[in-house]
């Protein structure tokens, strides 16, 4: 239902989010629950899902949905968290409550707030850094470059050219990309593309001293032909 109009006939709906295939062999708990029209049941209410951790859950007798994403190979951990910690607390509330812990919500709003993925460790880059690497791995080359006050790097990956500013310390951020790099050793620098609209990171190990570069994916891209990790055109 929306706003009072049915947009979906009530009957296929309880028997899409019901058990319409029996699955008593999967490994994880959670899977093991049954399969309706592409929903899977699970031990809280029921569920669409995405590779790497990319969850839908729906909680009806909480009325609560779960949107979750992440770079995970272990989906049935995500799904432990939730239900070890989420799903007591939304069962705690008292929604007829009339006092509010302010405090407590003011302090979860900065923590939510103060969250974010950890840079790439180590110190500053030097000038030596600065030129083209052979690459091997997922990667056909890498330029690391120095752009005004700071650094860019360029990689030639899966038949396209992915180019973003290099934060140190920080992630920069630029269109559907973003980048943090740092010198781990004499000779050895670290960069790591990220696509933030998606799951996947590019790790990037550079010797300086060589001119070579290792590169590999920390989960396998999804996606059929040549890279597409990119925002569309307005």
């Amino acid at each position: 239902m929306w706003e009072g109009q049915r947009i979906l006939d009530e009957d296929w709906v309880a028997a899409a989010t019901s058990a319409q295939v029996a699955n008593p062999d999967e490994e994880n708990v959670d899977w093991r629950q049954g399969y309706g029209f592409q929903f899977w049941m699970a031990r809280h209410g029921f569920r669409g899902d995405g590779a790497y951790g990319q969850f839908c859950v729906v909680l009806p007798e909480q009325d609560v949905v779960l949107a979750l994403t992440g770079q995970s190979t272990d989906m049935q951990a995500v799904l432990d968290a939730a239900w070890q910690h989420l799903l007591p607390a939304v069962d705690a509330v008292d929604t007829d409550a009339a006092d509010t812990d302010v405090a407590a919500d003011t302090a979860l709003e900065a923590r939510l707030a103060s969250l974010g993925l950890p840079p790439v460790e180590g110190v500053e880059l030097h000038d030596d850094a600065d030129g083209s690497y052979a690459a091997t791995g997922v990667a056909d080359g890498v330029r690391l470059a120095r752009s005004g006050d700071g650094w860019r790097v360029t990689v030639e990956v899966d038949g396209g050219t992915l180019t973003c500013p290099v934060g140190q310390g920080t992630w920069a951020v630029e269109g559907p990309l973003a980048a943090s790099g740092a010198r781990r050793r004499e000779g050895v620098v670290a960069v790591d593309v990220r696509f933030v609209e998606s799951p996947h990171r590019l790790r990037l190990r550079l010797d300086t001293g060589t001119g070579t570069a290792t590169s590999s994916w920390a989960t396998q891209p999804l996606h059929d032909g040549p890279l597409t990790l990119r925002r569309p055109a307005d």
